[in-house]
């Protein structure tokens, strides 16, 4: 899977990730500096890759980052630190977690 980083203005809403431009615009509100996206292989469940938003990334609280990727061979989540953060405004996800 090829991913390569897309330089475009920050556009911080809507928040979550939103086909745009031939990209994918991931928007997260976070206070914490080491932060970013999870990619995940859609048909196997794996991390494929670990994307830390950059500083000059941010406005306010809120980090924005345009990869370019095939929106149907991938799913997402964020990070916070080593705590991976399910993306609130996500409209489906690709394995149902473990509860209790």
């Amino acid at each position: 899977m090829t991913m390569t980083e897309k330089k475009h203005a920050i556009k911080p809403y809507p928040l979550g990730a939103h086909v745009e431009d031939g990209a994918i615009r991931f928007a997260y509100a976070s206070g914490k500096k080491d932060c970013g996206i999870l990619i995940y292989d859609r048909k196997s469940g794996k991390k494929t890759h670990r994307v830390p938003f950059r500083q000059e990334e941010r406005m306010g609280n809120v980090y924005c980052k345009y990869l370019e990727l095939e929106p149907e061979n991938v799913g997402y989540q964020f990070y916070e630190g080593e705590r991976t953060v399910p993306d609130l405004h996500a409209q489906g996800f690709l394995r149902k977690p473990a509860y209790g």
